[in-house]
């Protein structure tokens, strides 16, 4: 899937809660850093997610500004940190019920996702929907 939308030409941001080594190591092992634009990981932020710090950060890192939120998409699959923060924003959201390691039933109106995804292979096809 990351692969594919940055084939496609999108720009990839990783917004993500965790240590850098792990992320590091992820990419390493998948080959995948090449995709990433941007980056704002929670160890070297000193917030975490929902925080729109993390969030702004990958924003400035690609040139982006209040503007361009309405063409911004975040894929997650934790609705109070990732869902909840890119509704806060304004972003697109996506919930990745492909990855089922949190709750995936919204708690209140700030978690609805603008989509579900039920698999990996459909978020290139969600993302061109959105952003077209």
């Amino acid at each position: 899937m990351v692969r594919t939308l940055h084939r496609a030409g999108y720009r990839i941001a990783l917004v993500a809660d965790g240590l850098e080594a792990s992320f590091r190591n992820i990419f390493r092992q998948h080959g995948l850093e090449y995709c990433f634009e941007a980056r704002a990981i929670s160890e070297s932020m000193g917030a975490e997610k929902p925080d729109p710090a993390m969030f702004r950060c990958t924003m400035e890192q690609m040139g982006l500004s209040d503007e361009d939120k309405g063409r911004i998409v975040m894929n997650g699959n934790n609705l109070e940190r990732d869902i909840r923060g890119a509704n806060a924003m304004g972003f697109y959201s996506i919930l990745a019920a492909y990855s089922p390691r949190y709750r995936m039933v919204p708690e209140c109106p700030e978690e609805e996702p603008e989509y579900v995804a039920k698999d990996p292979g459909q978020i290139p096809e969600l993302v061109a929907e959105m952003c077209s």
